[in-house]
């Protein structure tokens, strides 16, 4: 206690606006309780089971209680810092002091809150360095293409084998492809006929042109995308007369049934699992290796077709042997054996595809751990394989082997998704504007008193249903609410901002100090109106000038070229404000009472 205490003494003679804040304590305390939220988000997701459920950051914060909890312990921090803090107060009882002073009171308070309100935030560090340590992007790649090229003889999806898919070798990579079943839809050439449904595949080409030529709606019409659907079209013309139109028209259909094999065959896969998803990655590590994670799709089908022709068995169980390993490590949950699954995919020459393996357990569990059970279903259903080769519709044989597929893609998307920083980021914004705005109520309420801002907040809310009514009978009179309210606010704003400086002496002290602390709390959002009208009119502008689509010409407005930057450009100015404000204080608390 003495040496508490003597700490205390020491910063109530030497700093006694960090003594009156309790700064030191508050961030001490604080930075105790953050290394604790730390460490629990660290153990978070030490078992790869609890990566099986589809998870995004506000799952893991509201589905493990850290967000209740962290709020819970913040209140409580608030509440005890509070009780001390209002215990002085040196400005309302007239001790020396300076702007300076008055500004390292609001940044020291905005500083305690930011500190308290956070822990959810060391939750998420906590987990997202587990995840970048115990998953890193090197080892964690290796991992998906283990997955990736294992994904062709899964046989999740019978509808994965059929033609349609197919993206390798030429001419298949650069051929676009589509598939009907009414003849008045089909384009003007070839078509191949597989499992009810006719396949075809094209080329496409661009026309560059204006909205002004003359064969500009012709062209709509016979667009690819609307092609023989006059009746359908519903093309949204671009804003102005001479606007560039970039049209996709239809090049050249192919004959490549000479290439194409119309079973449901392993040639035909493309669908892969782990990798189609890689354009969702938001992780900065892993969007470096974007070039790669996009090529290695087709390098995969190149060696998945290599390995079918030469008809390497040898090669398919090595894949499935590493994809067993690699599931079994991750803990997800499969009944099927290496060799009984080989026995399923390995079928040289067209190595056609008549099984199916459940993504998950469907049937009772007793039933898909019953060897013999499985063994029975294992059994070829040779009638459904004969009328698959007539080009009959028929349900595929089933059996009653499954790998949970949904918790194996769920571990990856996970893990791309929890690693990833962007969402701390957002946390960070939101929590530094909560505090700036507690902070900046908490200013007002120690330079005036509870009743200024209460009275002062009831103002707001009168100012509020005010510009709420101007809204609606701006709406009813067919205004431009765009610039209307916005500028309703300006004025409104001005008027706060003014009417104190231009008053003198006819205006109270009491009144003074509703406009002070209406200042103090809406400075920022003043800011940030200013910015949003000048945007307004830079959009309004560059739309009359070049169109709709004026960003792809690189224009941008305010708000666009500071993008998120905003925040903190706002921020920056609000701490400004509030020190040269401080002096607007010291004069006010100076004026006579009355």
């Amino acid at each position: 206690m003495n040496f508490f205490h003597r700490i205390n003494q020491y910063l109530l003679e030497r700093y006694p606006n960090i003594w009156n804040t309790r700064l030191v304590w508050m961030l001490l305390i604080a930075l105790g309780i953050h290394i604790l939220f730390f460490t629990g988000g660290y153990f978070t997701f030490i078992t790869p089971a609890s990566l099986h459920q589809q998870l995004y950051d506000f799952d893991v914060l509201n589905g493990n209680g850290a967000m209740l909890f962290a709020i819970a312990v913040t209140i409580i921090l608030l509440v005890l810092w509070l009780v001390y803090l209002l215990k002085n107060n040196a400005f309302k009882n007239f001790y020396p002091t300076s702007r300076g002073k008055i500004f390292l009171s609001f940044f020291y308070y905005l500083v305690i809150i930011f500190a308290c309100s956070t822990f959810h935030m060391s939750y998420m560090i906590g987990y997202k360095t587990f995840i970048h340590q115990k998953y890193p992007v090197s080892k964690f790649e290796t991992q998906r293409l283990t997955a990736a090229r294992a994904a062709p003889f899964l046989l999740l999806n019978i509808e994965d084998y059929n033609l349609i898919n197919r993206r390798y070798p030429s001419p298949f990579d650069t051929l676009e492809r589509r598939n009907v079943t009414e003849p008045e839809n089909m384009l003007d050439g070839p078509s191949i006929v597989a499992h009810n449904e006719r396949i075809q595949f094209f080329t496409t080409k661009e026309i560059i042109t204006t909205t002004a030529d003359s064969n500009y709606e012709q062209l709509i019409r016979n667009s690819l995308n609307y092609y023989k659907q006059e009746d359908a079209y519903t093309e949204v013309k671009p804003a102005l007369k001479n606007d560039t139109v970039i049209i996709t028209m239809l090049d050249k259909v192919f004959d490549v049934s000479h290439l194409a094999d119309t079973a449901y065959t392993l040639f035909n896969y493309s669908n892969n699992y782990f990798l189609k998803d890689v354009n969702n990655i938001t992780d900065p590590s892993v969007m470096a290796l974007h070039p790669q994670l996009q090529d290695r799709e087709q390098l995969v089908l190149k060696e998945t077709y290599e390995l079918l022709i030469r008809k390497d068995a040898a090669g398919i169980k090595a894949r499935l042997n590493n994809f067993m390993k690699l599931a079994d490590e991750l803990m997800i949950k499969s009944n099927i054996s290496v060799d009984q699954w080989f026995n399923l995919v390995n079928q040289p020459g067209r190595y056609r595809v008549d099984s199916v393996i459940n993504s998950y357990p469907s049937y009772n569990d007793d039933e898909y751990y019953d060897s013999a059970a499985a063994a029975t279903a294992e059994t070829v259903d040779a009638a459904a394989v004969a009328a698959d080769a007539a080009g009959n519709v028929r349900v595929r044989r089933e059996t009653r082997y499954f790998i949970d597929m949904i918790s194996f893609r769920n571990v990856f998307d996970n893990v791309d998704e929890l690693r990833a920083w962007h969402k701390l980021n957002d946390f960070l914004h939101v929590s530094i504007w909560i505090a700036f705005g507690l902070a900046s109520i908490l200013l007002a309420f120690r330079i005036t008193s509870l009743k200024s801002v209460i009275f002062a907040a009831v103002a707001a809310g009168l100012l509020g249903i005010l510009v709420a009514l101007f809204a609606m009978v701006s709406g009813l009179s067919n205004a431009n609410i765009e610039f209307s309210v916005p500028y309703f606010l300006l004025v409104l704003a001005l008027a706060i901002f003014i009417i104190p400086a231009v008053s003198g002496k006819g205006m109270s002290k009491r009144v003074k100090s509703v406009f002070m602390n209406l200042t103090i709390v809406f400075i920022v959002p003043f800011a940030l109106l200013i910015l949003g009208i000048i945007s307004a009119h830079q959009n309004e502008y560059f739309i009359a000038k070049y169109g709709v689509d004026y960003r792809l010409k690189d224009h941008r407005t305010i708000m666009d070229l500071l993008g998120e930057n905003v925040s903190w450009v706002l921020l920056a100015f609000g701490l400004i404000f509030i020190f040269f404000y401080a002096q607007r204080m010291k004069h006010w608390k100076a004026l006579a009472e009355g």
